[in-house]
């Protein structure tokens, strides 16, 4: 999916992600694959992490009114002056080239994209599986949450469908991270690669999704040491004797070992 990105250093880069392209050479790719040894099961790497989340400043959409099937009115607000003012902009309304027309929803009210190739259609804020992005939570009983006891108080007063540890959403090169690969970022937690962006290209960029934009600025960007789990390469799957039963059912207790203590 196309996203603007945010930025370390407590500011808001506007560094565009666009649909990604294909690799401008088979063979170029092959060597880089060869040099960054992705095709190893599971390894560690240092990475230059950044974080995002779904606003429209991070994601580059504007809400508009729908005045036409081809054009909409866009309402944003004039943030130079001293008092933000209201401004409204006729603007062209597009149909997603890469989503199927029929599953396009046309609202009175929405949000559009103002930048990439996605420019003036409709910003659904979904990942390129299609699904809606989460951030990692840590586990009831991970170092994190018990250092913040209140916090883990409220979580099962009033949240307790939130008490278990949670993967979080990661975009990555899909031609070397393909989509379900595991990573374990320090600070964040597990995630899995579910999205994309042509802004992140190599083996040593990542994106993180956070809920909310002050958490983004706060992460920024950072270099990490991340634990790469590429998919079904797990530990468990090397072993060529075990069933694959009892293979799925170890990953199963690993899963639910990690929503209690990972994160």
């Amino acid at each position: 999916r196309s996203r603007a990105r945010t930025a370390g250093g407590g500011g808001v880069s506007l560094e565009v992600r666009a649909p990604r392209q294909a690799a401008t050479s088979r063979a170029d790719r092959d060597r880089l694959l060869e040099s960054s040894c992705v095709s190893v099961a599971t390894m560690e790497r240092n990475m230059e992490v950044t974080a995002y989340c779904n606003c429209g400043k991070c994601c580059c959409w504007e809400h508009g009114l729908l005045v036409s099937p081809t054009h909409y009115l866009a309402l944003s607000q004039q943030t130079r002056t001293l008092f933000p003012i209201p401004s409204l902009r006729l603007k062209r309304r597009r149909k997603n080239p890469y989503q199927d027309e029929k599953e396009q929803k046309t609202f009175i009210f929405d949000k559009y994209w103002t930048a990439t190739t996605l420019r003036g259609c409709v910003y659904e804020g979904k990942t390129a599986l299609g699904d809606l992005p989460k951030q990692a939570r840590p586990g009831p009983l991970n170092a994190r949450s018990l250092r913040k006891p209140l916090r883990l108080a409220l979580r099962v007063a009033l949240a307790p469908w939130c008490l278990l540890g949670r993967t979080g959403t990661i975009a990555a090169d899909l031609d070397l991270y393909p989509f379900g690969t595991r990573m374990y970022v320090p600070g964040y937690g597990w995630g899995e690669v579910r999205d994309c962006g042509s802004a992140i290209k190599g083996p040593h960029r990542l994106d993180l999704f956070f809920n909310s934009h002050g958490e983004a600025l706060k992460w920024g960007r950072r270099q990490c040491r991340v634990k790469v789990v590429r998919p079904n390469k797990e530990w468990i799957d090397r072993q060529v004797l075990v069933p694959g039963a009892v293979k799925g059912a170890v990953k199963g207790i690993d899963r639910a070992i990690q929503c209690l203590f990972g994160g």
